[in-house]
């Protein structure tokens, strides 16, 4: 939660985190950072890597928080030296990876089964939102052409 609020304050007018301000939103994002890869560490040596049935990497939100938290590691170590970058060929902002942390608390759709039963109503729904979209779209388009 710390980590969303973060990045849901962080001034993105100073990407260069001149300001005070963000330097101590980046320093937050940082512990945050660490805190994930412990966390990600004490999984592996409890659970295995790859090999074992139950291993850390055979379910799919510890894969989404290790991938997340590699890509926060590469942001902090490769802020100002995008020399990594040049060696691969690859011109990405990583900052706009941050963004990806954004879907770490939809880890709490597996505890909860209340919350799971609202999303997945909420999925069956959309194409009948998709639906009446199109609907409302096209009688728009319809006054419009007729002037109305």
């Amino acid at each position: 939660m710390v980590n969303s609020i973060c990045l849901a304050l962080f001034d993105y007018s100073d990407r260069d985190s001149i300001m005070t301000y963000n330097r101590v939103l980046e320093t937050i994002n940082y512990a945050c950072t660490v805190i994930y890869l412990l966390e990600a560490f004490f999984k592996i040596i409890a659970m295995g890597f790859v090999l074992d049935e139950n291993s850390y990497m055979r379910t799919g939100w510890n894969i989404m928080d290790f991938v997340i938290s590699l890509i926060g590691y590469l942001i902090f170590t490769f802020k100002d030296r995008y020399r990594f970058l040049e060696m691969i060929a690859i011109n990405v902002n990583l900052k706009a990876l941050r963004i990806l942390r954004l879907i770490r608390p939809l880890r709490t759709l597996k505890a909860s089964q209340r919350i799971r039963k609202q999303v997945s109503a909420l999925l069956n729904a959309l194409p009948e939102l998709g639906n009446s979209t199109l609907f409302i779209l096209f009688i728009t388009l319809l006054c419009a052409i007729t002037g109305l």
